[in-house]
């Protein structure tokens, strides 16, 4: 097992942990994953067989981030609906 599946698994991990907390909590954990994701792109650029490893944590940070960025729009919906009548 590699390093960077490793901690692929570990931000899987910590998205589902605060997905039953709140999708707030999930938010923030896949904004954090995202912007480190792209900042070691950055940092890497002169390496490209880094840009291939850190791929994964990027496309699991950013499905994070549209599930949780769902989950609140549909939670804000529904109490909106439930809570005005």
């Amino acid at each position: 097992m590699t390093t960077i599946t490793l901690i692929t698994a570990v931000a899987f991990l910590a998205y589902f942990i605060a997905s039953i907390h709140s999708p707030y909590w999930t938010l923030a954990i896949a904004i954090c994953t995202y912007v480190g994701s792209i900042i070691t792109l950055k940092t890497f650029e002169l390496a490209p067989h880094i840009e291939m490893n850190i791929l994964p944590i990027l496309a699991t940070s950013f499905l994070a981030l549209i599930l949780s960025s769902l989950s609140i729009l549909v939670r804000k919906h529904v109490e909106r609906k439930y809570t005005s009548n």
